[in-house]
């Protein structure tokens, strides 16, 4: 868990638990340092996020399907769609 320094906006970080080897981290599509044996550690690692605790509620609702709260009734997380180029002012 070393490997990563810092994570920054667009990264994609993995954390892949197989029982035979443990947790593997890869950022970026690049594997980082060995995997972590121990189903004791991927639980762990996973209750920071989904346990009774989590360190961002919200998230954990997101992660499990839920509405984030920042929607409300009839809203949508999506932008909505561009203007037709007719629609734009002359430039």
């Amino acid at each position: 868990m070393n490997a990563l320094k810092e994570a920054k906006k667009g990264d994609v970080i993995l954390l892949d638990y197989l029982p035979d080897s443990g947790v593997n981290l890869t950022v970026n599509a690049q594997p980082q340092g060995k995997p972590i044996p121990g189903e004791d550690f991927q639980r762990a690692l996973l209750r920071i996020w989904l346990g009774d605790k989590p360190s961002n509620p919200d998230l954990k609702k997101g992660m499990l399907g839920g509405r984030p709260p920042a929607l409300r009734e009839g809203e949508s997380s999506r932008a909505p769609p561009p203007k037709p180029p007719d629609a734009l002012p002359n430039r």
